[in-house]
């Protein structure tokens, strides 16, 4: 049991130190807590992009430069959870324990405190629902 614990403790710290070291050289921060779905696509993430907390994203993600997902301070064990084809436009703020449907596109510069339901573009400080996309 011992060497069980060990061996997951010495695990646990490289993986902490791999995602240091990504945050050092890329200029992207992840929690350990976050889980991307596949095909995502990151641009200019030398640019610094953010995500902290409780993440859940979906697949087919599109996400520019400049993005902050995280908590809001008072939420940090909620969790957030980001639907399959969706973009997030650059300098976007998702914050707390929200869902954002699948299918949204969040417009630069938004500040997203609410849930977003699917098929919407949503943009503005704070965010709200621009259009819903036709199906």
């Amino acid at each position: 049991m011992r060497a069980y614990q060990a061996k997951y403790a010495l695990v646990r710290f490289l993986s902490r130190y791999k995602l240091a070291r990504i945050a050092i050289n890329n200029g992207i921060d992840i929690s350990p807590n976050a889980t991307i779905g596949t095909e995502a696509y990151f641009a200019h993430v030398t640019a610094g992009i953010v995500f902290r907390g409780n993440l859940k994203m979906g697949n087919h993600l599109t996400c520019m430069h400049h993005v902050t997902i995280g908590t809001n301070g008072t939420t940090s064990d909620s969790l957030t959870i980001i639907g399959n084809n969706c973009y997030i436009g650059a300098g976007a703020k998702i914050f707390g324990g929200i869902t954002i449907g699948d299918n949204v596109t969040i417009g630069g510069g938004a500040v997203v405190l609410k849930d977003v339901p699917d098929n919407a573009i949503v943009a503005g400080v704070p965010a709200r629902v621009i259009k819903l996309k036709d199906k």
